[in-house]
């Protein structure tokens, strides 16, 4: 929907990129962060009583930062801006 509340069709790349990012468990229980051409391993992020994380991922002198929740149901939501959500600090750099 757009500011006027109209239904608006997605572009191709709106639509790729929603598909490029995903969090998902292997299993063997590893629980990987998928995004464009990026795979990494966030488990140790997301293991004890950890059920959220906050990671970055930089690629061509950009950072994309991204806030990982688990569900309880073993699915986890999943949300990415270009800035951060509060302190920078707050988030794991993965390269």
């Amino acid at each position: 929907m757009d500011a006027s509340g109209e239904q608006t069709a997605l572009s191709a790349d709106e639509v790729l990129e929603s598909f490029s990012t995903s969090v998902e468990t292997d299993d063997d229980g590893t629980i990987w962060l998928y995004y464009e051409s990026h795979k990494v391993d966030i488990t140790e992020y997301l293991s004890g009583s950890s059920k959220s994380c906050k990671v970055a991922i930089k690629d061509n002198g950009t950072t994309t930062y991204f806030d990982i929740k688990s569900n309880g149901s073993g699915g986890y939501s999943l949300s990415r801006s270009d800035s951060p959500d509060g302190s920078a600090d707050a988030y794991t750099i993965m390269d």
